[in-house]
C-alpha cells in the first residue's frame, strides 16, 4: 500500500512541477521577448506556412510539444489593442499548433537511432501520422478555427483561446486517429485479397 501511495504522489508531484515549469517558462519568455515577440507572432499569423515552420522548429529544439503548446496558449491569451481579442487569434494559432505536432516527431526519430527495425517503423508511423495531419489541416485553417470556436466555451477571446487551442489539438489527434484506423483496415483488406488471389493461382 505504501508503495502505491508513493507512486501516486510521485506522479502527481511530477505533473505539478512540470505544469509549474511550463508556466514559469511562458512568463519568462514573455518578459524577455515583450513587444518583439508580439510583432513576430503578428507576422506568423499572416502566413500559415511560417506558423507551421515556427512551431516545428520550436518543438524540435525544446523536445516537448506540451511545453511549446503551453507557451502558445500563454502568448495567444495576450490581448490586442482592443483589450478583448487575442494578438494572434485561433486561426493564427492553429498553424503553429500543427507545427508543434511536426516538431515532436524529432524526439521519436532520435530515440529510434540504433534501435530495432520495429522501433524505426514506429517512429516512421509517428512522423507519418503528424505530418500528414498537418498537411491536411493546413488547408482548412479558417473553417477548422470556426468549428473549434463553435464547440468550445463561449466568452471573450483572450479568456477562452487557451481552451480553444487545447480543443483544436484534441480534435486534430482524434480525427487523424480515425482516418489512419480506416487506412489500416483498408490496407489489411488489400493484403488479404492479394494473399487469397496468390493462393488461388498456386
Amino acid at each position: 500500500m505504501n508503495e502505491i501511495l508513493q507512486t501516486v504522489f510521485g506522479l502527481l508531484g511530477g505533473l505539478a512541477i512540470f505544469i509549474f515549469g511550463m508556466n514559469m517558462m511562458s512568463e519568462s519568455l514573455q518578459k524577455a521577448a515583450g513587444e518583439k515577440m508580439k510583432k513576430i507572432l503578428g507576422i506568423l499569423t499572416i502566413n500559415p506556412v511560417m506558423g507551421v515552420l515556427a512551431g516545428a522548429l520550436t518543438t524540435a529544439v525544446l523536445q516537448s510539444s506540451s511545453a511549446t503548446i503551453a507557451v502558445l496558449q500563454n502568448f495567444a491569451s495576450q490581448a490586442g489593442p482592443d483589450g478583448v481579442t487575442s494578438i494572434m487569434g485561433l486561426a493564427g494559432a492553429i498553424p503553429v499548433l500543427l507545427g508543434d505536432n511536426i516538431g515532436t516527431t524529432i524526439t521519436a526519430l532520435i530515440a529510434c537511432i540504433g534501435q530495432s527495425r520495429d522501433a524505426k517503423r514506429t517512429a516512421l508511423a509517428h512522423c507519418t501520422f503528424n505530418i500528414s495531419g498537418a498537411l491536411l489541416f493546413i488547408w482548412f485553417t479558417k473553417p477548422y478555427a470556426q468549428f473549434i470556436t463553435m464547440i468550445s466555451t463561449k466568452g471573450p477571446e483572450v479568456e477562452v483561446i487557451a481552451r480553444q487551442i487545447a480543443n483544436a489539438h484534441t480534435v486534430f489527434n482524434i480525427t487523424m486517429t480515425l482516418i489512419w484506423l480506416q487506412e489500416k483496415y483498408f490496407t489489411a483488406a488489400i493484403w488479404y485479397v492479394s494473399c487469397w488471389t496468390r493462393s488461388k493461382r498456386l
